[in-house]
Order: C-alpha cells, then sequence, then structure tokens
C-alpha cells in the first residue's frame, strides 16, 4: 500500500511498527522507526500528543492534523486518521497518514489572498458592500461611515432597498433583476439614504458574483455630492450670466430708444418754445405752446 501506516503505543507514544510507505515517506527503515517515538516525528510536545491519542483511544475523535519531521528535517502537513486497535489483548493505536502539504499550502494562500482583498476593500476609498437576497452581507468601512451607521449590525441582514430613494426603487429592482441574470449593471447616479434620513447622492455600479455559495452582487458607489453641488453652481452662475446679457441687451435697447425719441422730441420742444415767445402770454396759442413743452419735458 502506498498509504503510511504506523501502529503505536498509545501510553508512551512508542512507534511498534510501520509499514514501507511510511519508511520511504519518512526517511527512516522500518527498524530504525520501531525504536522512535512518534514525538521524534510529531512536531508537538509528547504531553500534547498523548491527550490527542487519548481522545482517539477512547474514539472521541479520529482525524487529525499535524506537522510531521522527515529524516531530513523537512517539515510536512498531515491529516491523521487513527483509531483503537486490539492485538494479543493490548489495545494500540492505529494510524493511517497522509500527506496535504500542497492542500494546506493553497489554503493558506487562499486565506492570506483573501485578507489582501478584504483589506484593500475595507479601505477603499469608496462604498463597497455586498448584497445576497436582497440584504446586506457586508459593507466596507467606507460604507459604514457614508451611510451613518456606527457599526455593521446596524445594516447587515438588512435590506438593501431601505437605504435608496423612494422615488429610485422602481430603477434599483430593475438592476437587481438583472444582476440575478448575470449581467453587470452600468454605473447610474442614485440616490442612498443614511440611517437619519439624509440622501447621498452616488454614482453606483454592480457586478453579479458568488457569496459564500449564494448568487448575490457586489456593488461599488462613490459619493457625488460636491460633483452635483459645483455643477448646480455653474447652472446657477450660466442663469445669472444670462439675466446679465438680457439685462444689458434691455439696457442697450433703452439706450437706443431714448436717443431716437429724444432727437424729435427736442425739435417739438424748440418750435413750442418758438411759439410761446412769439405770442402773447394770454393767448390761446400761448397756452397750447406751454402745455406742449410740459408733455414734451415729460416725455
Amino acid at each position: 500500500s502506498k498509504t503510511v501506516k504506523l501502529l503505536l503505543e498509545p501510553t508512551s507514544g512508542r512507534i511498534l511498527d510501520a509499514n514501507t510507505a511510511a519508511a520511504a515517506y519518512y526517511g527512516w527503515p522500518i527498524e530504525k522507526l520501531k525504536t522512535m517515538l512518534v514525538s521524534d516525528l510529531n512536531t508537538m510536545s509528547l504531553s500534547e500528543i498523548k491527550r490527542e491519542m487519548e481522545l482517539a483511544v477512547a474514539e472521541q475523535r479520529n482525524y487529525f492534523q499535524f506537522k510531521h519531521r522527515k529524516s531530513d528535517g523537512t517539515l510536512v502537513d498531515v491529516e491523521v486518521y487513527s483509531g483503537p486497535l486490539v492485538i494479543d489483548g493490548k489495545t494500540v493505536l492505529y494510524s493511517s497518514i497522509h500527506d496535504i502539504t500542497r492542500r494546506v499550502a493553497v489554503e493558506q494562500e487562499l486565506r492570506e489572498s483573501e485578507q489582501r482583498f478584504r483589506s484593500v476593500v475595507d479601505s477603499a476609498p469608496a462604498m463597497i458592500f455586498i448584497q445576497v437576497d436582497g440584504v446586506f452581507e457586508y459593507v466596507n468601512r467606507f460604507a459604514l461611515n457614508a451611510l451613518g451607521a456606527e457599526h455593521p449590525g446596524e445594516l447587515l441582514g438588512k435590506p438593501v432597498l431601505d437605504r435608496f430613494h423612494p422615488d429610485d426603487r422602481a430603477l434599483l429592482l430593475h438592476r437587481m433583476g438583472a444582476l440575478r441574470e448575470g449581467k453587470q449593471v452600468p454605473l447610474q447616479t442614485e440616490r442612498l439614504l443614511r440611517l437619519d434620513g439624509t440622501v447621498v447622492p452616488v454614482d453606483a455600479s454592480a457586478v453579479p458574483i458568488q457569496y459564500k455559495g449564494r448568487e448575490g452582487a457586489l456593488a461599488f458607489a462613490l459619493d457625488v455630492s460636491e460633483r452635483i453641488r459645483m455643477e448646480q453652481a455653474r447652472t446657477d452662475m450660466e442663469a445669472q450670466q444670462r439675466q446679465r446679457q438680457k439685462m444689458e441687451a434691455i439696457g442697450t435697447l433703452a439706450g437706443g430708444v431714448a436717443h431716437e425719441i429724444n432727437n424729435p422730441i427736442s425739435g417739438i420742444m424748440n418750435y413750442a418754445q418758438l411759439i410761446l415767445d412769439k405770442e402773447a402770454p394770454e393767448s390761446e396759442q400761448a397756452a397750447y405752446a406751454g402745455e406742449i413743452l410740459r408733455e414734451t419735458e415729460r416725455i
């Protein structure tokens, strides 16, 4: 058999027997292994090993993971299936050993990769959250702060729709349906609601993902309050500029009209004055000329 097998004396930890696969795996001949203790292979202390063997003898546990040492000093990760066996009236431990060094290395690499991902996501300067079945399953620190939450429990497990403006929820339901169909939803301006009801305009997008074995979505949102404020300020300035231009045009028109009116009115005033100077003050013509002067001055 290619499976590494050992027989152990449970009270002392002495190796009673080993198969050829064990000799090849550890690098010691079988006769040498039979003079050794299991603590010569296992990196744990003998007292710790004895506690584990007691569990195996009592059949309270039959699966273990250890680090073992080979003859050249190499450390390997192993999984051990162990249980009691009665031989000549004595209880011994039968252990079947499998090398899992590669698997442990891959698992460790995956854990480190996930930790790096979480670190990057959690410190990202944008709102990032995961939703599954319409509820928050993960929120990063930026999202917590942006939504006015002090701790994740205020959002996790709560409906995502509750954190969007009521007027945007129909659109959001449509986008969530697209995500369930495996489609990425494009960047779009939406309105989030903080826990205190304050509206936060955001540019949001999302992609479908698998999260803990379930279909979900990874969403990204960036607060665009400042951009919208600047756009509104620019719009207001443009409106003011248009109003100024209108007033300037009216002023120019008024100035032109005044000029065009003043010239003929001045002529009328001059002729009225000539009539007034020529006629007797009590005459009807003088009275008419005086009225003409008063009205033209008003104009």
